[in-house]
């Protein structure tokens, strides 16, 4: 993953590695030049999609935790006055950063996504509750009885959600 960037980014030959003792004595032609242009800009184009790549995984990891708009505004504007490299680092730091935050809050998270799903199946039980034709029907005894028996439940696990 992350690692396997760092060692790659940290073990890529430089270009004095990559030539021989004669041809270090040569000046670069135009051609020579071209080309390293072009294999930079691949490089850099590489780089820019991970970094995108790993920005998306970290707005992920911020929706889970609920980051305001301003930090998520604050960590995006340091990143405009740095190189790509040095992009790909920040994000990589901050989602390790924020990934290790979202693991220790995991069992918090876990109970506020249940709460918040079960007001949103309160809203929905609350909606049908009302409905004055629940009474009529052939099956009107058996929804009745399901919904007195989700309110002892409801109250029972979540007697402060009313």
């Amino acid at each position: 993953g992350d690692d396997m960037f760092e060692e790659e980014l940290n073990g890529r030959e430089s270009p004095e590695m990559l030539t021989s003792p004669e041809e270090s004595k040569k000046p670069p032609t135009n051609a020579d030049m071209a080309k390293l242009r072009a294999e930079l800009a691949a490089e850099e184009n590489e780089l820019e999609q991970r970094c995108q790549s790993y920005m998306a995984a970290l707005r992920q990891l911020w929706d889970e935790l609920g980051l305001s708009e301003e930090e998520r505004e604050a960590f995006e504007e340091s990143m405009l006055m740095v190189d790509v490299v040095e992009r790909v680092r920040k994000v990589v730091t901050e989602k390790d950063r924020q990934l290790d935050r979202v693991e220790r809050l995991r069992p918090l998270l876990t109970v506020v996504g249940d709460i918040e799903a079960m007001k949103a199946k309160m809203a929905t039980f609350e909606k049908e509750a009302s409905n004055p034709n629940r009474f009529f029907g052939p099956k009107a005894h058996a929804i009745l009885r399901e919904q007195e028996t989700w309110r002892n439940h409801v109250s029972k696990k979540y007697p402060a959600l009313r």
